[in-house]
């Protein structure tokens, strides 16, 4: 996943997004574990998420070049 990517978020952890699509703005890790996570800055609707969400919780809709 990169920045310009369409992604769905999961419907268990983001119910109030059920059929929406969201545009990956950016990303960071996040490095106080071992194994190095990361989040991205995901706009729904045409506004910010305030939250990082973690890769896990989204779907690859369409991907950019």
């Amino acid at each position: 996943m990169k920045a310009g990517d369409l992604v769905r978020l999961c419907m268990v952890c983001y119910p109030q997004y059920d059929g929406k699509m969201g545009l990956i703005i950016g990303s960071h890790v996040c490095q106080p574990s071992s194994t190095p996570k990361r989040w991205w800055k995901v706009m729904i609707n045409g506004k910010l998420h305030p939250y990082a969400i973690s890769t896990s919780d989204m779907v690859l809709i369409n991907a950019t070049r």
